[in-house]
């Protein structure tokens, strides 16, 4: 390299020290005295011409790398922001779907409680009708078992005084009687007792027991006698 291009090259490297464009400037001045030192010796030095049109190559595939860079960030840039703006917008509609499902949700658990609760609210008055009917119903049975009661010691002192006025006669054959016990009765008694003639005896009525009839070597039935009054028996 001669005077002349050294000269220039560090005039150039102090003017443009800390520049980006720093190295294509010393690659212009290195081609420059490369071709002033082709023509001074008369020949092209192929090795440094050829190691020159590297470097521009390799310089060209770097640029062409960072603007195919910068490129690919600025479109994964807007596939970023496009993809966050979509992605908001399905969550957001997601979760206005998800709101409206829950109160729709809701809404439908409130008509079932309100069901459930007419319902809980009917049966609780059903059932207390039940017993309050059930209470009524205790109270009208007891008043009946009281009346039956009653009732049934009436009959019994009914029956009782009824029987007061009854005798039984063991022995009598089956149908020894004949139609008429009680015309039967009345001549026995007379004639076993030694009665008077024209004493009325006011049988109203007699009759066998009324145990099925047994068989001729069984013992015969009873004979039950009612007399109007006590007195007569």
């Amino acid at each position: 390299m001669s005077g002349l291009s050294k000269k220039r090259s560090r005039k150039n490297y102090k003017k443009h020290n800390g520049n980006e464009e720093l190295p294509v400037m010393e690659e212009n001045f290195e081609h420059e005295a490369i071709e002033h030192e082709a023509s001074e010796h008369g020949k092209v030095p192929t090795e440094k011409m050829e190691e020159h049109e590297d470097r521009e190559m390799l310089q060209n595939g770097l640029t062409a790398i960072r603007s195919d860079i910068k490129a690919l960030k600025q479109e994964l840039c807007k596939e970023l922001a496009a993809f966050k703006d979509e992605l908001k917008k399905e969550m957001k509609e997601e979760i206005t779907n998800l709101r409206q499902e829950m109160d729709r949700r809701l809404v439908e658990s409130d008509r079932e409680l309100q069901a459930q609760q007419r319902s809980i609210s009917e049966a609780q008055t059903r059932v207390a009708e039940v017993e309050e009917w059930k209470t009524d119903a205790n109270e009208m049975l007891t008043k009946m078992a009281e009346q039956t009661q009653r009732m049934q010691e009436k009959l019994t002192d009914l029956e009782g005084r009824s029987r007061r006025n009854n005798i039984r006669i063991f022995g009598l054959p089956e149908d020894v009687e004949g139609r008429s016990t009680v015309a039967f009765l009345e001549q026995l008694f007379k004639k076993e007792l030694e009665l008077p003639e024209g004493v009325d005896l006011q049988i109203q009525r007699a009759h066998r027991a009324l145990n099925p009839k047994p068989s001729p070597n069984a013992a015969p039935r009873s004979v039950i006698v009612n007399f109007l009054q006590f007195e007569t028996k």
